[in-house]
């Protein structure tokens, strides 16, 4: 990417190997951005939302499809999405991001597997970027809880997960125990959501996403817009020991 008074340019250079040249011709544009407003759905601005102006995935894409991160990748990094750039609602829920690589994108709102949403797609090769998008992005749920372990088991530390079937193998929200076994969460999307305890530092899926090797305290529906409490009880034999 390429800054100047002129303008800006910028160009994807695919597959540069190490200590290699490859001449580029860039040509400078206008800077040009996509800016608009986030509200949830009772007209209240959004304010600290997540924005980011993103590129489809370049096969198979749709609502669902995820974003490459340090925590999300693929062995076909064309069935990601790709995030272009990031900014935060203000406190009115504006927004403006500035457009640097041209070809198709959109506007994303919120992370998975927090509540989300998304505009339309629009082509930022042309001079006039939206400037009027208004995006609606629901609250999500939060659920405050607490584990309450039998004499002689120390909870403090251990992980707590919360995992929906919409999650899928999006990585699932955690928390650490305190001392008193509570724990926070959110948002995430208002669903019915069972709730898990790693046995050791670290876990694996099953199949379906769920968690592997981890035990099992209950479920809890989060509702849009709340903060759902819950206590879960331990079980009285230890499965981690």
């Amino acid at each position: 990417t390429v800054r100047a008074d002129a303008g800006i340019a910028a160009a994807r250079v695919p597959g540069l190997g190490v200590a290699e040249t490859r001449p580029i011709s860039l040509t400078l544009r206008p800077a040009t951005t996509a800016s608009g407003v986030v509200v949830h759905p009772d007209g209240t601005p959004a304010e600290g939302a997540v924005v980011r102006l993103v590129a489809p995935a370049e096969i198979d894409d749709g609502p669902g499809v995820l974003v490459a991160t340090s925590q999300v990748l693929a062995s076909a990094p064309e069935r990601l999405r790709k995030e272009l750039a990031r900014t935060y609602a203000g406190v009115d829920g504006s927004f403006e991001l500035p457009i640097e690589i041209r070809g198709e994108a959109f506007v994303l709102v919120g992370e998975a597997p927090g509540p989300t949403a998304e505009s339309g797609r629009f082509d930022t090769s042309d001079a006039a970027a939206p400037t009027d998008l208004e995006l609606t992005v629901p609250r999500g749920g939060r659920l405050e809880g607490r584990v309450v372990a039998p004499d002689g088991i120390e909870l403090a530390g251990r992980t707590v997960l919360v995992w929906t079937p919409s999650i899928a193998f999006l990585p699932v929200p955690r928390a650490m125990l305190d001392g008193d076994g509570r724990f926070e969460l959110g948002p995430l999307a208002a669903d019915a959501a069972q709730v898990f305890v790693l046995k050791g530092s670290r876990g694996s899926a099953n199949p379906d996403g769920s968690p592997a090797g981890a035990i099992a305290l209950g479920g809890v529906q989060l509702v849009e817009g709340e903060t759902v409490t819950a206590i879960f009880d331990y079980p009285a034999l230890d499965p981690a020991t």
